[in-house]
């Protein structure tokens, strides 16, 4: 607040130091950067126009134009008046564009007629130097639009090739006044605007205009007459004079009307007449302008033409093809097609249709409730008035045309000619989720029963294993039982046999039955271990199967006179009872062959116990053979060891030479070897 009381006295001391600029002209020469140091205005002006909503107005001084604000940036604009003669005291400020007075007192002379405004041409009509300038010229009034403010109003006016936008206050202009003008030539008195960007460059022109009367109608020129199809015709589709066509009507719609010619259709943007009817003849005076595809006429007089019997318009049979003419634009035509799907917008109904393979879009307004009576599907034959277009927003005209749209006018443009079969593609869509659901359901009953019986197949497998291996122990039990029984019968007979002779003092027959008895002994103790070694493979204790060998082969080894070495790598793991079985039976033959064949000095033994698989290797020096040889006619100890190692599925490999010993190793895998007990 003591700021600004500051600046209310200091500033017109400032200011008062200095010459007042005394013309608009002195003002609008000056830079942005000289109007911001605020120099002193005193010039006499007249007001052009005060803006609503009264933050300041347009003034000349007959000579040229300016921007001037008011003091405190609003003020009630009924205190000035369109032609009142002011002094205006105030300083400079850079503006938007040109520079502008900001008012710091204004007194009121007198008010006066408006000084002629300056006549324009279209080569000047762009020329920046024209801001804020008092300035007439005529054009064509399209029709009002919205403005940045409530309290303004738009018009729209063509002017030559170009359309233009007027600024008005609300308060001052009447719409039905700018309905009576539209499409009608009239002379234009307004204040030239500028569209500026950030850069104090001019992007666009338009044009402020105070009152009514500035708006002037122009002495109605009688209109020549044009056919449709001669506007359809031309090389040029602007028509800067007003014109005049006669043709049928095919439809009336809120947007306008539709006329056909002799070879073509036309489309007349318009207000709604009630008494034009579709099959009326009418004459039409207007304006013609290009459309995307063909010409657009803006009506501003339509006449009835009597005519005692109206004939109702024929529509053109078509079909859909490719290559759109244009003289299907604007036509009342009707053709054939499928209902392929339908919705609801908020204008009305809108219907995607097929015709000879090519879609198209079909629109009608309201009827919304309607949407029960048709049926996907169905066949229809439509009537209404056919709209050309283009996908391609850059190249929306001529042979870039390559959509199709039909306007129908009502519900009776609608005729259904064949209901959808039962087999519609919604229907067939539910038949084959069903059959989907149905097989994916099957699958996984498959995948289930799939698994099941691999597990049951896993199961009975190992039912079958453990039935083997309690076969094989009641097999080696009764070996056992029946070995051991005879040869203690004859042990028995034959130390009896001895004791006779001692009794006779026979020394030579008693000896000989003892050593027989001896025999027989060793032989029973043989054949009782080997038996006794397979019933002990029956428990699956750690390190059982070394322990296996190392009982059966320790004796045999030293009546040989070959040195054995067993050794173990790894953490030792159970085994299940049927693999230790077939494993011990392979070492023993390795054995076996080992002390009968090789004539070796030492025999190595080594169980590897690894994560995938048990390694038992067999190791001799002695003189060898050619595995590429085979057995010998009448051995099958090798037969026999690769039989046991597939049966058990094992992986079973011989390596030797002539003279440098045999290598015999087992792999046993321990997804398949190892207990299911423990």
């Amino acid at each position: 607040m003591w700021l600004a009381m500051a600046l209310f006295f200091i500033l017109p001391c400032v200011m008062s130091a200095e010459e007042p600029l005394r013309s608009i002209a002195e003002v609008r020469e000056l830079s942005p950067e000289r109007a911001a140091q605020n120099l002193k205005v005193d010039i006499e002006v007249q007001i052009l126009k005060i803006t609503s909503p009264g933050y300041g107005g347009f003034v000349t001084d007959g000579k040229m134009g300016i921007y001037m604000s008011f003091r405190h940036g609003f003020t009630s604009s009924a205190l000035y008046s369109v032609g009142d003669r002011i002094r205006l005291l105030g300083y400079t400020v850079p503006g938007r564009f040109i520079p502008h007075i900001e008012s710091r007192k204004i007194t009121i002379l007198e008010n006066a007629p408006l000084p002629d405004a300056l006549q324009i041409e279209e080569k000047i009509f762009f020329d920046p130097e024209l801001d804020c300038q008092w300035v007439t010229f005529t054009g064509i009034v399209l029709g009002s639009m919205d403005a940045w403010h409530p309290t303004q109003m738009g018009i729209q006016l063509k002017y030559h090739e170009h359309t233009v936008n007027l600024l008005a206050n609300r308060q001052d202009f009447s719409e039905k006044f700018i309905d009576s003008l539209v499409h009608r030539k009239v002379r234009v008195r307004a204040i030239a605007a500028t569209k500026v960007n950030q850069k104090r460059q001019m992007m666009a022109r338009f044009f402020h205009v105070a009152k009514e009367s500035d708006l002037i109608l122009l002495s109605k020129e009688e209109p020549n007459f044009v056919s449709i199809d001669e506007l359809l015709s031309r090389k040029s589709a602007h028509q800067s004079q007003q014109v005049k066509v006669k043709g049928q009507v095919t439809h009336v719609s809120e947007r306008g009307i539709y006329l056909r010619g002799e070879k073509g259709c036309l489309y007349s943007k318009t207000r709604p007449i009630q008494e034009i009817e579709c099959g009326d003849l009418v004459e039409m005076v207007g304006l013609v302008e290009a459309g995307p595809v063909t010409p657009i006429l803006f009506a501003s007089d339509i006449r009835k033409k009597t005519v005692d019997d109206v004939v109702p318009p024929v529509p053109v049979e078509i079909e859909l093809n490719e290559k759109y003419s244009p003289s299907l634009n604007y036509e009342l035509v009707t053709l054939k097609c499928w209902l392929r799907k339908l919705r609801t917008t908020e204008d009305g109904l809108v219907f995607q249709c097929e015709n000879s393979g090519y879609d198209f879009e079909v629109r009608i307004k309201g009827e919304k409730e309607a949407i029960d009576r048709f049926e996907i599907g169905s066949e229809l034959l439509l009537t209404g008035i056919g709209e050309l277009s283009s996908t391609n927003f850059f190249l929306p005209f001529g042979s870039q045309v390559d959509r199709f749209q039909l306007q129908l006018r009502n519900l009776q443009d609608i005729k259904v000619l064949s209901a959808p079969p039962w087999w519609s593609i919604k229907k067939l869509a539910v038949i084959l989720t069903l059959m989907g659901l149905i097989g994916g359901a099957a699958f996984i009953w498959a995948m289930t029963l799939r698994s099941r019986i691999a597990y049951q197949t896993v199961v009975i497998s190992e039912q079958v294993q453990r039935e083997t291996v309690m076969e094989e122990r009641q097999r080696l039990a009764r070996d056992l039982h029946d070995t051991l029984q005879q040869n203690m019968t004859g042990i028995s007979m034959q130390l009896a046999h001895a004791q006779r002779h001692v009794d006779v003092d026979d020394h030579d027959l008693t000896k000989s039955a003892i050593n027989r008895a001896q025999e027989m002994l060793d032989q029973c103790r043989d054949e009782t271990r080997e038996s006794i070694s397979r019933l002990r493979n029956s428990t699956t204790t750690r390190g059982s199967l070394a322990v296996l060998v190392e009982d059966t082969m320790i004796h045999d080894a030293k009546i040989a006179g070959v040195t054995l070495k067993i050794r173990t790598s790894g953490e030792p793991y159970p085994l299940d009872p049927f693999y230790v079985n077939h494993a011990l039976k392979i070492v023993r033959e390795a054995f076996s062959n080992a002390l009968h064949h090789s004539e070796c000095e030492r025999l190595d033994v080594s169980f590897q116990y690894g994560e995938d698989d048990l390694e038992i290797s067999v190791i001799d020096d002695g003189k060898g053979f050619d595995p590429k040889l085979g057995s010998p006619q009448g051995h099958y100890g090798l037969v026999g060891m690769n039989e046991r190692a597939e049966r058990i599925d094992s992986e079973l490999s011989i390596e030797s030479e002539p003279k440098k010993g045999t290598t015999i190793v087992l792999k046993i895998p321990v997804s398949l070897s190892r207990s299911k007990d423990l």
